[in-house]
């Protein structure tokens, strides 16, 4: 549409996303964990969404490290999609091949408790999506 719509602050006709990819949460190097700086740069990535104010952000592929992340990765998503969804940004959340529908579903504790436009997405809808995506190709 080139009507111009509400934009978070301003009226305008595009539509701006913020594109997170690979986070590999829980990822350990040489036995030492990374999750104090993910945690630290998952802070930062907040900072920017404040002030870029984009209509949305993709968090797309490998957002855990292993099939089976350890509790910390889980809680520190959890805590992010929190933060996201309190800022009244809508969320997409696309598994990689290091993530399960599942896996993914299962921290949404704060993101069920957020305002709207937040979904907690059950394996379900990760499910559904999934299968529409793969009429697609």
């Amino acid at each position: 549409s080139t009507t111009p719509r509400p934009g978070r602050g301003k009226e305008r006709t595009d539509m701006k996303f913020l594109h997170l990819a690979d986070l590999h949460l829980g990822k350990r190097v040489n036995g030492f964990s990374m999750l104090e700086d993910q945690a630290y740069i998952l802070r930062q990535i907040l900072a920017i969404l404040d002030d870029e104010r984009p209509d949305g952000v993709l968090i797309a592929g490998d957002i855990y490290d292993k099939p089976v992340p350890p509790t910390e990765a889980v809680e520190l998503l959890d805590g992010f999609l929190t933060e996201l969804c309190t800022r009244g940004v809508p969320v997409l959340l696309i598994s990689g091949n290091h993530d399960s529908p599942e896996r993914l579903a299962f921290g949404g504790g704060g993101a069920a408790r957020a305002p709207p436009p937040c979904h907690n997405p059950t394996v379900r809808d990760m499910r559904a999506f999934a299968e529409r995506q793969a009429t697609f190709k």
